[in-house]
């Protein structure tokens, strides 16, 4: 009875199959990477189309994961819509030709889709490209990782492009996709879904002109933005964070410099640049923290660029060397005076020891290209971070002041923050634990209130832009006390003007949440300095320390500060030489807004 059945089964297949009519036949090109050995490598998938009634199947390799043949389902049931078909009407059946025993990943249903659409179309393929990415249900190409690998497959294969999903201008993947293509002089298309995909996979657009660029403005309308006005009172040494801003634009000028001579980025060199000049306008009109934020995050991304690694022991070093110079990073002695700096210093030690942890992959077996280049990206925002410490505690020991300790309200205070932000975990958050674990409460304060204003922020989401101006100018007006209070005012202050001036619906909302947001960060921290600074107690010695300001004509350079910072400033650039050096290691021969994600440091 049971063979019977099986020979009816067999005879009604062989019938259907027998009964099919061809409709077409695609192959294409599709990159992979290898897990034994994480070396990318280029397959050939091909596709044939009869009637039928929906069957999708894929043939080659001895297993096939349920993420892959889920991918070739919705890219035969898409290309279908997308020709205005009937599914169901068709069998799909896709061969894999790879000497892979198991394939599987969702990283091949954008070309699995683009096969379908020729198959069904009758319209030829170019052969001279491959193409990566996930499909998605409406037609989307969402992202995948292993593009380095993956474009160096196809470079060896000799294609002449790769389209890849479309990321966010200036993001850590927009950069990847730039150091690939110098790094192949492979052009890299993005493409968001496959209607775009098809312009390039069946030639009605060449890939030259349509390559990844970098190209990022903040659209900031500088010449019509007042200079700042908010007076700060309470411990602010004002002339030390100027000092700091104007390191900061020396530091980020010398690593674009050095990028500028770099085959392939003097376009990246000559934007950053533009970026840079901007930040030394935002630090003469008064924003001196916003000024420093914009060349610290121009710093980061040349140094990114300077120094990506695709060499696993390289990067590694980079880390230890890393590693090596934040651990080394020794706060002066906390006083009355200079207490916002030395916890400015410790915020940003603690995140750049954060950072550095959350660097290292947890399985150290299967590291790509790809992520090597995310860590040597984490590796230049860590050791960023950790030259703000050392500026800040070069100014610290300069403003001097009475030796103090940390009372048991100050670290009450500091649990009673932490407890407030804990709905809002991430880095602010995780930092504010680790620096309260290690008796460092003021941070521990000022950590707490970033998590704080962040998440507070976020409730106030669907407020209307001139709603959330109204409020960030209360809040701004009334929180001056301490550098941060006031640094973070002023930048509300000027975001609120921006919101005001920008003609684009979604930039002026843009410019207003972050006004509201950081006029909320401001109210924390210049309240929290007050009561951090009633909370300090003179330790057992009431020597002071003497501030170091001359008062000589045309100088305003302190004697601790001009010696420290100098002292920093030429470590700082013979270190960006030699991680230069370390980690360079070379492979072979949209609409103007806010694209930068912009953390506040």
């Amino acid at each position: 009875m049971r063979l019977y059945l099986l020979f009816a089964v067999l005879s009604f297949a062989v019938f259907s199959l027998g009964s099919a009519s061809y409709v077409g036949n695609a192959s294409i090109f599709a990159p992979a990477v290898l897990l034994s050995n994480n070396t990318g490598t280029l397959t050939t998938i091909n596709l044939t189309v009869t009637t039928g009634t929906g069957l999708v199947s894929i043939n080659g390799p001895q297993h096939v994961g349920n993420s892959t043949l889920q991918s070739a389902k919705e890219a035969a049931a898409y290309a279908s819509s997308y020709l205005h078909l009937n599914e169901s009407h068709y069998n799909f059946n896709y061969l894999v030709k790879d000497n892979s025993s198991s394939v599987s990943g969702p990283s091949a249903g954008a070309a699995m889709t683009i096969l379908a659409v020729s198959a069904l179309s009758g319209k030829p393929l170019l052969h001279n490209f491959t193409m990566t990415g996930t499909i998605e249900p409406n037609g989307n190409i969402g992202q995948i990782g292993g593009i380095y690998d993956k474009a160096g497959a196809a470079f060896n294969k000799g294609l002449s492009f790769v389209l890849v999903p479309r990321v966010s201008n200036s993001s850590t993947e927009d950069i990847i996709y730039l150091i690939t293509q110098d790094n192949f002089g492979l052009p890299l298309v993005q493409v968001s879904n496959i209607s775009q995909a098809s312009e390039f996979a069946f030639g009605k657009k060449g890939a030259l002109g349509y390559e990844t660029k970098y190209n990022f403005s903040l659209n900031y309308s500088l010449d019509k933005i007042p200079n700042a006005t908010l007076v700060c009172t309470g411990p602010c040494s004002v002339p030390f964070f100027k000092r700091i801003q104007n390191l900061t634009l020396n530091l980020s000028n010398h690593a674009i410099s050095n990028l500028s001579s770099q085959t392939g980025f003097s376009t990246v060199a000559h934007q950053l640049s533009g970026l840079n000049s901007e930040g030394a306008l935002l630090g003469r009109k008064g924003y001196l923290y916003e000024a420093a934020d914009r060349e610290f995050l121009d710093y980061i991304e040349a140094y990114t660029f300077l120094a990506h690694s695709t060499n696993i022991n390289k990067t590694f070093g980079a880390l230890n060397v890393t590693g090596s110079y934040c651990s080394g990073l020794i706060s002066p002695q906390l006083t009355n005076q200079n207490y916002p700096y030395i916890i400015g210093g410790e915020l940003r030690q603690s995140w750049a020891n954060l950072t550095l942890n959350g660097t290292i992959p947890s399985n150290l077996s299967q590291i790509d290209t790809d992520t090597l280049l995310r860590m040597s990206s984490n590796i230049g925002e860590s050791y960023a971070w950790c030259k703000g410490s050392s500026l800040m505690y070069a100014a610290a020991a300069g403003i001097g002041g009475l030796p103090v300790v940390y009372s048991s309200a100050v670290s009450n205070l500091a649990a009673s923050r932490i407890n407030r932000a804990l709905p809002y975990p991430g880095l602010y958050l995780s930092s504010a634990k680790q620096l309260y674990g290690n008796g460092k409460y003021g941070a521990a304060i000022y950590a707490a209130d970033y998590a704080y204003a962040d998440g507070k922020a976020a409730k106030e989401a669907n407020a209307t832009a001139s709603t959330l101006r109204s409020m960030a100018i209360s809040i701004a007006d009334n929180s001056t006390y301490g550098i941060w209070g006031t640094q973070f005012s002023d930048e509300a202050l000027f975001y609120v003007n921006e919101s005001s001036l920008a003609h684009n619906f979604n930039i002026s909302y843009s410019y207003a949440f972050s006004a509201y947001q950081t006029a909320i960060l401001a109210n924390q921290l210049s309240n929290d300095t007050r009561s951090i600074g009633a909370g300090l107690n003179l330790t057992t010695s009431s020597t002071t320390i003497p501030q170091n300001v001359t008062t000589l004509p045309g100088s305003s350079y302190g004697t601790i500060l001009a010696i420290a910072s100098a002292a920093i400033l030429l470590s700082i650039l013979s270190l960006i030489i030699s991680l230069g050096t370390l980690l360079r290691g070379r492979g072979a021969p949209k609409p103007k807004g806010i694209n930068r994600v912009r953390r506040k440091r």
